[in-house]
């Protein structure tokens, strides 16, 4: 599972086009998808609309390459 690593503040999110919602989860809304981050767990999730091909998660890459996401089991 992906997650944002836990020395990260979560507010750093926004910078990369994530909001609150009003279950106090952050979340991106992509062209097809919507990106979850999970406010206890860090936990990221991806949720398609249409249940196809997911296109454009570049966010996913930024995020990788800023150094938010660890990879955990």
């Amino acid at each position: 599972m992906l997650k944002i690593r836990d020395d990260i503040d979560l507010e750093e999110l926004k910078k990369f086009g994530f909001t609150l919602n009003d279950d106090e989860w952050y979340f991106a809304d992509l062209y097809n998808a919507n990106i979850y981050v999970k406010p206890i767990s860090r936990k990221v999730i991806i949720r398609s609309y249409d249940r196809h091909e997911i296109e454009n998660i570049d966010i996913i890459y930024d995020l990788i390459q800023e150094g938010l996401i660890e990879k955990v089991e």
